[in-house]
């Protein structure tokens, strides 16, 4: 690491009431640069784990955020608003008798899976060129259409009659905002979410996250090596390959990777120098500049 960069990832806390992109502006002044990016967006008044990267980390997002994510949060029943949780217009009703637990556990099985999902008319999603909440506000009726989703678990936690906790995990691209539609139209209910939390992204999990509010003088402390926190596997180099990887020579027979498929970071100490993908090996990314100017800060 080149001397006075600051590189790695941190796990913040967002608190409700504050974008992804607010989390990002106060990270960089409590960082002191404007390297600072997020991995999967957290919706203004949802809760929990936003991975931070500062410095060249920031290279490395699109390796975070396709780790797993857990999400908890409240299915209210009887009701279905314009924006799929609490902060909608109601625009329809439904009522009692719900269902118990033990109907809505039949019901979960159908939600998980590979599944083809309708993304909320109110989402960052774009439709040529704009996105959809830009639309919506303006009047304009917006129709996504279905995406292919993962979800590999998904469970009721606590409740009973209109308001159950529901704990699932899934996919990159999933909303749990559809999750929560979707299961409501199964139990013949109009449904909504409230309360989300962000539980984990990855290896990034609630216990061991710091409010944003607590990160002040104690960041570097808690900042964590670019090599920490990926999902793809990560491959230990010899000091002697470095030059081949900061001048992009070509990658021949390096027994390091040979039982390797796809994506892989290359890691020298505790930073990663390089994300490549293969065989045949080709780069994706390089991080470290020509041998003496050290890694990518």
């Amino acid at each position: 690491m080149s001397k006075g960069t600051v590189n790695g990832w941190l796990n913040v806390l967002k608190p409700v009431g504050m974008t992804s992109f607010d989390a990002v502006r106060a990270v960089q002044k409590i960082v002191g640069t404007q390297r600072v990016g997020h991995a999967g967006t957290l919706d203004p008044d949802a809760v929990g784990v936003l991975p931070m990267a500062v410095g060249s980390a920031t290279r490395l997002l699109e390796w975070c955020d396709d780790g797993p994510k857990v999400y908890r949060g409240w299915m209210v029943l009887g009701s279905l608003t314009t924006t799929g949780d609490a902060g909608g217009v109601l625009n329809a009703q439904s009522g009692a008798p719900y269902p118990d637990r033990q109907n809505i556990e039949w019901a979960l099985p159908f939600l998980v899976g590979s599944i083809l999902q309708i993304p909320p008319q109110v989402s960052a999603l774009k439709q040529r060129g704009r996105t959809l909440h830009d639309l919506v506000r303006q009047g304009r009726s917006v129709w996504p259409g279905p995406r292919r989703v993962e979800v590999y678990r998904l469970e009721i936690i606590q409740g009973s009659a209109s308001r159950w906790q529901v704990e699932a995990e899934v996919g990159k691209g999933t909303y749990m905002r559809s999750l929560v539609r979707d299961l409501g139209d199964i139990l013949g209910q109009a449904s909504h979410l409230e309360a989300l939390e962000r539980r984990r992204v990855g290896v990034y999990r609630w216990e061991q996250g710091v409010p944003l509010a607590d990160l002040g003088q104690h960041w570097r402390d808690l900042l964590r090596p670019t090599a920490w926190g990926l999902c793809i596997p990560r491959v230990c180099v010899d000091r002697e390959r470095l030059p081949v990887i900061a001048h992009g020579q070509p990658i021949l027979d390096w027994h390091e990777l040979e039982n390797y498929r796809g994506e892989v970071a290359l890691v020298a100490g505790s930073e990663v120098v390089s994300v490549v993908a293969g065989p045949p090996w080709t780069y994706r990314k390089v991080l470290i500049h020509a041998i003496g100017e050290g890694i990518d800060g």
